[in-house]
């Protein structure tokens, strides 16, 4: 494991950043994609559910679904895709983009107990 500002400094280098503050936003970027795709996710189940607040969810449930969204993130979007949608600045592109993926995962939603 290594500190964040460690892991923003490394990250501009090996992806050629001039400096740390652009790495900084860059890096961002990637974990604000992830997070809009489970945050869709989640409202899906919740949905599907019938649920109307996040804390409605049983400590079951929401561990499970952490771990799903992890791993259907990872498992729906090549990283081609993840790289492309670094660099659209729209959120509305990228959410339609997402919720595509959204609908496809749905059917493993009903995994969760």
């Amino acid at each position: 494991m290594i500190c964040e500002a460690c892991a923003i400094n490394n990250y501009g280098y090996v992806n050629g950043f001039s400096t740390l503050k652009a790495a900084e936003a860059h890096r961002r970027r990637l974990f604000d994609i992830q997070y809009l795709f489970c945050e869709m996710l989640t409202d899906a189940f919740m949905a599907q559910r019938g649920l109307k607040d996040i804390n409605d969810l049983t400590g079951e449930q929401a561990d499970a679904l952490l771990l799903l969204t992890q791993e259907l993130y990872n498992d729906l979007i090549p990283k081609s895709a993840k790289i492309r949608l670094e660099d659209i600045a729209e959120q509305d592109v990228i959410a339609r983009y997402l919720a595509k993926k959204v609908k496809k995962a749905g059917v493993f939603l009903g995994m969760i107990p």
